[in-house]
């Protein structure tokens, strides 16, 4: 009788530990990598038709031909990179500017007597209130939460956080504060310095935005300018551009133009694209 109890002691105890490593396996499958960035199926049509319609303007102007058209087709993989970095950046600042205010909720609760722990949990609370369930911080906090439910030490779950990232400002606050809670230290003060030097970094960053906005408005109209030009041209004066087309001058001289327009695009938007 004892036998048959110990051995229903053990298949409950190991269903137990299974039940928790399929946990802990769902945990880690439901985590984001803001390094990476997966398009959903509208955002792919969406990239598909723009590139498609990008490219049958470009055809069109520089050569009428459908065969240039197909040719430019096969750039389509370079313009998802160049979205894909886009969006990546674009979303691990709203992280960045999401994680300062949770740390801060996080030293508001640190100084109320909660414990550390319990400090994030008190933080997922007030970021699921000022940013929704669906924000990006939100979502990590309530992933550190279920985790720590499951005896997973928080300085693992930092580190993860702080890898997936990809951001200098979280893998070096997680470094610190890691290190703070292993050997003791002032973990308020830590997380008030981390907060402001991500601050300052973004009120720079906004400043800098907010002087070259005008100059990034004449960016984008010179961009178009040429387009512009063409179009005019072509439809003002119906035959004047036929000259260009469908024989090897026009054809080399009208890539000599598309070169130098895709090269002065490619500088001006590295020249306005600053990261800090």
């Amino acid at each position: 009788m004892g036998k048959n109890r110990k051995i229903a002691g053990d298949r409950k105890a190991q269903r137990s530990r299974d039940l928790r490593k399929k946990e802990k396996r769902g945990h880690e499958q439901n985590t984001i990598n803001y390094q990476e960035y997966l398009f959903s199926w509208k955002e792919r049509i969406q990239m598909i038709v723009q590139y498609l319609i990008i490219s049958g303007g470009f055809a069109y102007l520089f050569y009428r031909s459908w065969i240039v058209f197909v040719v430019f087709c096969t750039g389509y993989p370079i313009y998802r990179a160049r979205k894909k970095r886009q969006l990546i950046h674009k979303r691990q600042d709203v992280l960045c500017r999401q994680f300062k205010d949770s740390i801060q909720c996080a030293a508001s609760a640190m100084a109320a007597g909660y414990s550390i722990e319990n400090a994030f949990r008190e933080a997922y609370a007030e970021m699921k209130m000022q940013y929704g369930s669906d924000a990006l911080m939100t979502e990590e906090l309530r992933y550190m939460n279920s985790c720590l439910s499951l005896n997973i030490p928080l300085e693992q779950l930092l580190y993860d956080f702080a890898k997936r990232s990809g951001l200098e400002d979280v893998q070096s606050f997680c470094e610190v504060f890691v290190f703070a809670k292993r050997s003791g230290g002032d973990f308020i003060q830590i997380i008030h310095m981390t907060a402001s030097r991500i601050s300052e970094k973004q009120e720079l960053m906004e400043s800098i935005q907010t002087e070259i906005s005008g100059k990034r408005m004449e960016q984008k109209l010179m961009n178009l300018m040429p387009l512009f030009i063409l179009v005019y041209v072509d439809v003002s004066f119906q035959g004047y551009l036929d000259g260009m087309y469908h024989n090897p001058t026009g054809i080399f001289i009208m890539t000599i133009c598309l070169t130098a327009y895709l090269g002065a695009y490619l500088l001006s938007e590295k020249i306005m694209s600053i990261r800090i």
